[in-house]
């Protein structure tokens, strides 16, 4: 019979090696990032205010001082609505990676490793066919979020604010 410490080192080294074989099989990874997650494109989604920010600083720098405390007023709010796009865009795709818009994300994963891995043109059509509705699906609930995430903001879709300055 084993002593009681042995019996607790066999427990362990079995719990690490069910570990480390959970940890390192490949049935659980998906390619490269796995799952993963979407990156929020904040430079594509806050671009008109940004644009709007960017010559607005541009001009003040160009007008005499009189008229500068008057345009850094109208350039702190520009600026300001930058930073609300861009939380609202963080904010978006939190929400998007970690409930809303999982299981399409999955699904794409999933379908892009089955179908979509291996070159060629039959290929190339397969993973069209299959996984082409699965990313409209993912597409559209990601645009969802992103619009829901705006209009909490105070934001039109384009990250702008709503009201008319």
């Amino acid at each position: 019979m084993l002593s009681d410490r042995a019996k607790i080192l066999l427990l362990c080294s079995l719990f690490l090696l069910c570990m480390g074989t959970l940890f390192t099989t490949s049935s659980f990874y998906t390619g490269n990032g796995g799952v993963g997650s979407l990156n929020a494109p904040i430079e594509k989604l806050c671009e008109k205010p940004k644009k709007f920010a960017v010559e607005c600083l541009a001009v003040g720098r160009t007008r005499s001082q009189s008229s500068t405390n008057e345009n850094s007023s109208k350039c702190a709010v520009k600026l300001l609505q930058v930073t609300k796009c861009e939380r609202a865009v963080v904010k978006a795709y939190q929400k998007i990676n970690m409930s809303g818009c999982l299981n399409y994300i999955q699904a794409a994963a999933i379908c892009k490793s089955e179908w979509c891995e291996e070159p060629g043109e039959r290929s190339s059509k397969a993973c069209k066919r299959e996984c082409g509705p699965i990313k409209k699906e993912l597409n559209k609930c990601v645009q969802q979020n992103i619009e829901s995430s705006f209009e909490n903001a105070g934001l039109n879709s384009d990250g702008n604010t709503i009201s008319k300055e």
